[in-house]
């Protein structure tokens, strides 16, 4: 059995701390509760969070893997813009082609990055091509 990789984002500069703390929480559900040294010390349990509310705070102090690349967007560059035109008139759908360059608005275009170092030759089936088979 495969198993299928997609690589993680990485901190924002400054955010590095918080952003490793933040996902041994989301990670490991004990990292939360206070050792008996701590609690010895008079330390608190920090107010419960939703783990939704701490995913979405994790997410918001991460560079996600296609803007490490350069990755062009539809929607924000030329070329991207160019590609998923290209792509619509490839495709046999039936939707406009306003409306098909909508839906793929904010898609980072990895065949176009800049930088390939890491991206993966071969990619999971049914994928896109950040997820690859391990």
């Amino acid at each position: 059995m495969g198993l299928d990789m997609r690589p993680m984002g990485k901190p924002k500069p400054g955010c590095e701390q918080q952003f490793n703390e933040l996902f041994k929480r989301l990670s490991n559900t004990k990292t939360t509760e206070l050792s008996w040294l701590d609690k010895l010390r008079g330390k608190k349990v920090p107010p419960h969070e939703s783990k939704e509310k701490l995913q979405e705070e994790w997410l918001a102090m991460q560079i996600p893997a296609y803007e490490t690349i350069k990755a062009p967007r539809v929607g924000r560059d030329s070329e991207a813009n160019d590609w998923i035109v290209e792509k619509y008139k490839e495709s046999n759908t039936e939707l406009s082609e306003a409306d098909f360059i909508r839906e793929y608005d904010g898609y980072y275009v990895i065949e176009l990055a800049k930088e390939l170092d890491g991206v993966p030759m071969y990619i999971a089936m049914g994928q896109d091509e950040n997820v690859f088979r391990g």
